[in-house]
């Protein structure tokens, strides 16, 4: 008897490492690569690139955190409590801050570009164009 429960458990241990192993080993989404693995650039402009990769990254998650703010806000209440002017007035600080997102990645890609050679730009319109390609997939596929 002791002997038959012994070799289920061991099935079952075997089992639940099996299924542990496969979930950590399972692709995850990767993330985006950096602008300076893609294009090669030489030393100090690929330094300042970084520098300001890591701002434009806070300043737009400043933004995306005030967006996810509203919109916690908006979903959190019952949608029959609100009027039309409290729908109007967070729909009108999405827009906004949206706008604020689009013209900081604009602004950081230009910068970027007039630290760029002719054959870095195009490679950097290639990048962007990437970039705008994935993100709207993603948004279609809601992820």
């Amino acid at each position: 008897m002791k002997g038959k429960i012994s070799k289920y458990i061991i099935v079952l241990l075997i089992t639940l490492n099996l299924v542990s192993l496969f979930f950590l080993l399972k692709p995850h989404r990767p993330n985006p690569p950096k602008l300076t693995d893609v294009i090669v650039f030489d030393e100090p402009v690929k330094s300042k690139i970084n520098e300001m990769e890591k701002i434009h990254f806070y300043q737009m998650k400043f933004y995306m955190k005030k967006i996810q703010a509203i919109r916690s806000k908006i979903y959190s209440k019952h949608l029959e409590n609100l009027d039309k002017i409290d729908y109007e007035s967070y729909f009108n600080d999405i827009a906004e801050y949206t706008k604020k997102i689009e013209k900081l990645r604009f602004q950081y890609f230009l910068e970027i570009r007039n630290l760029c050679n002719e054959k870095q730009k195009d490679e950097l319109d290639l990048f962007i164009q990437h970039m705008i390609e994935h993100e709207s997939m993603r948004r279609t596929k809601g992820k």
